[in-house]
C-alpha cells in the first residue's frame, strides 16, 4: 500500500532511504519473499512490480484495499503498508500461516489492530464496496461491517513489538534512525 499523500511526513515516505534502499523497495522486497505476486497499490514506480490505482479515490487506504481485492480475484492476499521498515519476514509468515481459515487476519499490537498488516480474502470485495458506498471509511469499521457474513480472526503480536512501527512524521523517521541505524 503506497497510495497516501504523505502529508504529515512532508515528503513522499516511499522515497525515504532505509538500509540502503528506498522505503517502498525495502517493503516490496520483504513481500516478494513471501508472495508469488507483488502489486503496489497507488505508486507505479518500482521496477518490475505491477502497480494499480485505488479503486475509489479519496477514501484513504480502504480504496486501495478494494483495488487489491478486485485485482486478486480469488483467494487471499497480504496487505502491507509501505512505511513499516521494521516488519519481518518471520512475522508475515506467521500471519499468512494463520490466515488459512479466515476472511481477514489482522495483526494486533500495543496500539490495537493494524489493518495495514493483514491478510484479506478477495471474497470480501462486494461487501467492502457496499460498506464504502454507505460511507464507512475506517478500515476496522469496514472489517466489522464485512464480519456479519465472514469470519474475522485477530492475531496478537507475539514477537518484536517494534515491527509495527510506521512512519507518519519526520520525527518518527528520525527516532527510527537513532534507535535502529539507517
Amino acid at each position: 500500500m503506497a497510495g497516501g499523500r504523505s502529508s504529515r511526513m512532508g515528503s513522499d515516505k516511499t522515497e525515504l532511504m532505509w538500509k540502503g534502499k528506498r522505503m517502498l523497495t525495502h517493503m516490496v522486497d520483504i513481500a516478494a519473499q513471501l508472495c508469488s505476486r507483488v502489486v503496489v497499490v497507488g505508486k507505479p514506480d518500482v521496477d518490475g512490480v505491477a502497480a494499480i490505482p485505488d479503486s475509489i479515490q479519496a477514501v484513504g487506504p480502504a480504496g486501495g484495499i478494494l483495488a487489491a481485492m478486485k485485482d486478486a480475484g480469488k483467494g487471499s492476499f497480504l496487505v502491507l503498508a509501505c512505511d513499516m521498515p521494521l516488519m519481518t519476514e518471520e512475522w508475515l509468515r506467521e500471519l499468512i500461516a494463520r490466515s488459512a481459515s479466515h476472511r481477514v487476519t489482522l495483526t494486533k499490537g500495543e496500539n490495537g489492530l493494524e489493518p495495514l498488516c493483514a491478510v484479506y480474502s478477495a471474497e470480501l470485495a462486494d461487501a467492502w464496496q457496499i460498506g464504502l458506498a454507505k460511507g464507512i471509511r475506517k478500515l476496522t469499521d469496514l472489517i466489522s461491517f464485512c464480519e456479519t457474513d465472514f469470519g474475522v480472526a485477530e492475531l496478537t503480536l507475539t514477537i518484536n513489538k517494534d515491527i509495527l512501527l510506521n512512519l507518519n512524521r519526520p520525527e518518527d523517521f528520525t527516532r527510527l534512525k537513532q534507535a535502529f541505524g539507517s
